[in-house]
């Protein structure tokens, strides 16, 4: 295994030109095929780059030269194939490259004077010395979950848009985005269950295991993952192990039975992840580590804590669901879809956002402000709708550019920061060109790929998948939890040795609302859905300020 996983980089070492683990890289080789990989870095705020043309001329410091992630070199692919971000200063120049998605996480900041760039919105808020919270995106975040586009918490940072090339010269900084654009569709519907399975098995070939290192497969009951589970074996790669995380309650889910079925099936060693932390500790050591970008990952950090450092190759199914699938029941999609072909963006944008706006207005005080007013909310996602509603599948295209991108992509290269490789074979660019490319009407039964799966490999049929769902929690038991969680959530915010006291709540109505939950179990259960936002706007303000 790579023996920089248990180092950082130095950033002070960077500054006076010393190499860095964020720019190190090693290679593996086949025939026709190179993949390029970055060691790991697991403190990603340990990597930054900074420049700025003062009266007294050019200034540079920190990681002249940082590539993290990994690209794939192959006749049949792009230059920007794979996973990454990759600078570099020369002394006169900076420039920036990142992967065709913007996948891998990682942000800048320029104010026409300074050029910040890093994986980690916490080291760029920290060379800042504080930032101001920008309250339109956290608007819709506390309404839909995530950020849209390049929006983040924090006024002034963005992300990487996908594709996307930065250069600064002399004080002069130019950035330009070129993303992946839909193709012409000619496939009839069995026709296309093959090419997709022939391409999605293509993607394999080009995305070798470490060398001579273990591999693992975080494994589900769901298609994706065992997807990629049949391919590797098919492929003579099988995971050394795969791995199941039990989730937090209510959820309930399948998986652990079904995983260790599909596992037994494919000879592979099967490991269940037991949650030993308590989700609100999860939640916030999450937020830290996502700079808040990411939504309901708590549940995998005991997956980060169990694969990071300890193996060399990983496969995640990120994006293999909203590609070959609708987001949400066909009525709903099909309205929304039909909607959006007629430019119905505000209305849709309505629709999307949720209806638990009277509680987030008593919460909230700015709530009344531009910021996070539900009208400016609309907007926003009005706008970013508009940008999807000609692609073939708008609905799947809003979710993948934002929801995937910008949230759930946060799981494998936002905390598996000490894996070499992290693999995402469904983002491959022909199997992503051809998913990008398909009309919804296709994918409205929503069982595209399960047939694909059962059309080429017939012997799984009898292996079911899970059957995702909310259990309806009653009695002691679930109010019990709930009511301790609320506890945990008043002590975070009101105790002794809190922080400041945020000005993202109303103070008393907030600790009133959390002691009266910690008192009342029917209370608890009714409003448990509040508790990851009230802690998350705490955190939020003190992050802001620099502080973890």
């Amino acid at each position: 295994m790579d023996s920089s996983c248990n180092k950082s980089a130095s950033y002070e070492g960077a500054e006076k030109g010393v190499p860095s683990a964020a720019g190190s890289t090693n290679t593996v080789e086949r025939p026709g095929l190179s993949v390029q990989y970055g060691s790991p870095v697991p403190n990603r705020d340990d990597i930054c780059f900074r420049v700025r043309l003062a009266a007294e001329g050019v200034r540079a410091w920190g990681d002249h030269h940082c590539f993290i992630g990994h690209r794939i070199d192959h006749a049949s692919r792009g230059e920007r194939e794979g996973i990454f971000v990759e600078w570099h200063w020369d002394g006169d120049t900076f420039t920036l490259v990142n992967d065709r998605y913007g996948i891998f996480p990682a942000y800048y900041y320029w104010n026409g004077t300074d050029l910040i760039v890093s994986p980690s919105l916490n080291r760029i808020i920290r060379e800042l010395g504080g930032v101001e919270i920008d309250g339109h995106s956290v608007g819709v975040y506390l309404r839909l979950g995530y950020y849209l586009g390049q929006d983040t918490p924090f006024r002034g940072l963005q992300a990487l848009p996908p594709a996307c090339t930065i250069t600064w010269t002399n004080g002069v900084f130019r950035v330009s985005s070129d993303p992946p654009q839909p193709t012409d569709w000619s496939y009839g519907y069995e026709q296309a269950l093959d090419e997709y399975m022939d391409r999605v098995g293509d993607a394999f070939a080009c995305r070798p295991p470490n060398n001579g290192g273990v591999h693992i497969l975080p494994l589900t009951g769901g298609r994706d993952s065992r997807h990629i589970a049949i391919e590797l074996a098919r492929h003579g790669t099988p995971p050394d192990w795969s791995v199941t995380a039990q989730d937090y309650p209510p959820n309930d889910h399948d998986d652990l039975c079904i995983a260790a079925l599909v596992s037994e099936k494919l000879g592979i060693p099967h490991q269940v992840l037991r949650q030993s932390t308590n989700p609100v500790e999860a939640e916030i050591r999450k937020n830290g580590l996502t700079g808040f970008c990411g939504t309901v990952l708590h549940w995998y950090l005991v997956v980060a804590d169990a694969l990071n450092c300890t193996c060399d190759t990983v496969y995640d199914g990120l994006a293999g669901d909203v590609l070959s699938h609708v987001p949400g029941d066909q009525s709903r999609v099909q309205a929304i879809s039909t909607a959006l072909s007629r430019g119905e963006t505000e209305r849709v944008a309505n629709w999307i956002l949720g209806d638990r706006e009277n509680l987030v207005r008593r919460l909230v005080p700015q709530v009344g402000n531009v910021g996070l007013r539900r009208d400016t909310a609309i907007s926003r996602v009005a706008a970013e709708l508009d940008r999807h509603k000609k692609a073939p599948n708008p609905y799947s295209s809003f979710f993948f550019w934002n929801r995937t991108r910008r949230a759930v992509a946060l799981a494998p290269y936002g905390l598996l920061t000490g894996v070499p490789l992290v693999y995402v074979p469904f983002l491959d660019s022909h199997v992503f060109d051809l998913m990008y490319s398909t009309p919804w009407q296709v994918l409205l039964d929503d069982k595209f790929h399960t047939k694909a799966l059962h059309r080429r490999y017939p012997d799984w049929k009898n292996v079911p998948f899970d059957k995702k769902r909310i259990l309806k929690e009653r009695g002691q038991a679930a109010h019990l939890r709930l009511r301790s969680q609320a506890g945990d959530v008043r002590r975070l915010l009101f105790s002794g040795n809190a922080p400041p006291q945020p000005r993202l709540l109303r103070r008393q109505l907030t600790k009133g609302l959390l002691h009266a939950m910690e008192k009342s179990g029917h209370l608890a259960y009714r409003y448990s859905w509040i508790l990851p936002i009230v802690g998350y706007l705490a955190q939020l303000e003190t992050a802001s300020r620099g502080q973890q």
